[in-house]
């Protein structure tokens, strides 16, 4: 689990071949936001989430395919940075759902780095 810094993708790659890589889906969301005009940014919100949310790949497959639908001519940057970050954001929805709140993010990394820092 990580955000898309290619350095760090490509080194987890190289070391744990094989396993798969879960990119951070709340950094996936704030490059979804920054890509968004203001207007859009709370449905895009929204729309995200249910995509990140949904409880099989063909339903995030579903909810994507109208999130496209909704903003390719609106905000079409947001709409290839989604497309682009899919795959990766939903490595997490093979697991068993018990498992998925806590791996889709990095924040128990980052909460652990806090704690080490203190």
């Amino acid at each position: 689990i990580s955000d898309s810094h290619a350095g760090l993708v490509e080194a987890a790659r190289k070391q744990f071949q094989g396993v798969a890589w879960q990119r951070c889906q709340v950094h996936l969301m704030r490059n979804l936001l920054g890509h968004t005009p203001s207007r859009h940014r709370a449905e895009v919100a929204a729309l995200a989430k249910r995509i990140f949310q949904a409880h099989d790949i063909a339903e995030a497959r579903t909810h994507l395919a109208a999130f496209v639908t909704r903003f390719a001519k609106s905000a079409p940057q947001t709409v290839a940075c989604l497309e682009e970050g899919f795959e990766d954001a939903l490595s997490v929805i093979v697991l068993p759902e018990k498992y998925r709140k806590r791996l889709r993010t990095t924040n128990m990394q980052e909460r652990l780095n806090e704690e080490i820092r203190r």
